[in-house]
């Protein structure tokens, strides 16, 4: 979804008892510092916005965000592994919070600040993650005082690493190495994506405790770059040494369908073609030689949104004879 600096309302597909909301990080339309900011979590949906630091105007254009709404409480996976939602109360101090039962393995812990206590901005940092628990603490920007505001309730999700299926959902949990700096990192995703997934993403230590948070750019099927980025009310400088992040990435699962094709051909023609091939959108997915064919059959990937199937003649010296047939819309 693409928000902006105003406050933007999500509804769930499905209604919640107890909703836990992870969001971010932001993508990089625009260079300006920001971080995800949520409020009004309810059974039904949520509000977000980016929210810039108060030394910068605090106008910031809409920037692509993925978010992830879980059931509070815990869930095991197909495949054995858990993961947590929960919630707690967020302070300026480094504090620790504890899982409701011990992992098997580390997990990846995501956070989102869900509250709106006070206005002025934060972000918040993970560290000394283990199988029992994690630590947690925020801060404004750095030229304000460091235990300046407020608590927050904070969401977090966590959750062991691995890849796999849920349903129709293809993810993957892993951190990275600790390499992720100033300058954008490309980090390769370890599973077969279809298409670019839905990427979330959080700082996993607190190697140096300015004041900063994530960005993603160039987000495809086989990874992304991210990078840590500092804000500048307190001085110039934004070099920030090497952090681990862990993340999470989702996808549609590749769902492949026999579709079948058939139409009519004058006869008196078929001298001067050589087949026929289907096309989707405009580009061919599967083709005959043959030229008295008026039906084919194409195993392809199951349209998700409004896809456009037609057929065209083949010439015999391979060009196209025949405009596309009437287009057919297919809608999911």
């Amino acid at each position: 979804m693409a928000v902006g600096s105003d406050w933007a309302h999500v509804s769930f597909a499905s209604r919640y008892s107890h909703p836990i909301v992870i969001a971010g990080p932001p993508r990089f339309n625009n260079s300006e510092p920001c971080v995800v900011r949520i409020r009004n979590v309810n059974a039904t949906g949520f509000a977000i916005r980016l929210a810039e630091w108060h030394y910068q105007d605090g106008k910031h254009p809409r920037e692509t965000i993925s978010y992830l709404a879980l059931e509070k409480g815990r869930m095991q996976l197909s495949d054995g592994s858990q993961l947590e939602a929960g919630s707690f109360t967020g302070t300026t101090s480094v504090r620790p919070v504890a899982f409701t039962a011990a992992f098997n393995r580390i997990p990846v812990v995501l956070t989102s600040v869900t509250s709106l206590n006070e206005t002025d901005t934060i972000a918040g940092r993970v560290q000394a993650i283990g199988r029992f628990g994690f630590a947690y603490s925020f801060r404004e920007q750095e030229n304000q005082p460091l235990y300046s505001h407020g608590n927050e309730t904070i969401h977090y999700i966590a959750w062991e690493p691995g890849r796999g299926t849920i349903g129709p959902l293809q993810y993957e949990s892993a951190t990275t190495a600790q390499s992720i700096i100033s300058s954008w990192s490309t980090n390769r995703l370890q599973s077969a994506f279809a298409q670019p997934p839905m990427v979330l993403a959080d700082m996993q230590t607190m190697v140096n405790t300015d004041t900063a948070a994530l960005r993603l750019q160039q987000v495809s099927a086989s990874g992304f770059q991210v990078k840590v980025e500092e804000e500048q009310s307190k001085d110039k400088e934004v070099i920030h040494p090497a952090e681990r992040i862990g993340y999470l990435a989702f996808s549609q699962s590749r769902d492949r369908r026999l579709a079948v094709f058939s139409w009519e051909f004058d006869q008196d023609q078929e001298a001067d073609i050589s087949g026929f091939r289907i096309l989707r959108n405009g580009q061919p997915i599967c083709a005959t030689g043959n030229q008295t064919a008026r039906r084919l059959a194409c195993t392809i990937d199951a349209p998700l949104r409004g896809t456009a199937f037609a057929v065209q003649a083949v010439a015999a010296d391979g060009e196209n004879a025949r405009a596309p047939s009437n287009t057919i819309l297919y809608r999911p």
